[in-house]
């Protein structure tokens, strides 16, 4: 386990944070693949619900399952996460990897991943942080 559990949150927040940019900045060029900025919100997620998983003193697997993440949470956290945003997320965990039997990401698909990836982004690191 890191040293500092505070500091190797604030590592996995500020990569969360990084990611989500740059699905913003993605999913903003229309001559960008949609999916990429699909994939990187689910990332961003990712990092945020690990992020805060660290912070707590859980121990991290190395998974990419948002739902197994979120139900590792302390109850506080997971009231602060809507299955709502990690539903619209889990598609492009593997869509963004490997081609799948998913259509392309559009460029709607590409904002609403964003935007739940950051409310839940925003959500843990004003939680966790400011505790």
């Amino acid at each position: 386990m890191h040293p500092d559990p505070n500091g190797e949150a604030r590592t996995w927040f500020a990569q969360a944070a990084e990611d989500l940019s740059a699905a913003r900045h993605l999913a903003a060029n229309p001559d960008m693949p949609a999916r990429l900025a699909a994939f990187l919100a689910h990332l961003a997620a990712e990092k945020a619900l690990k992020g805060a998983l660290v912070a707590r003193g859980v121990a991290i697997r190395k998974i990419h399952d948002l739902v197994a993440l979120q139900a590792c949470l302390v109850a506080e956290d997971a009231a602060n996460v809507s299955s709502d945003d990690i539903d619209v997320l889990i598609p492009w965990n593997i869509a963004g990897r490997y081609p799948a039997d998913l259509d392309d990401a559009s460029p709607e698909i590409a904002t609403s991943t964003v935007n739940a990836a950051g409310r839940i982004v925003a959500a843990l690191t004003q939680r966790v942080m400011d505790s």
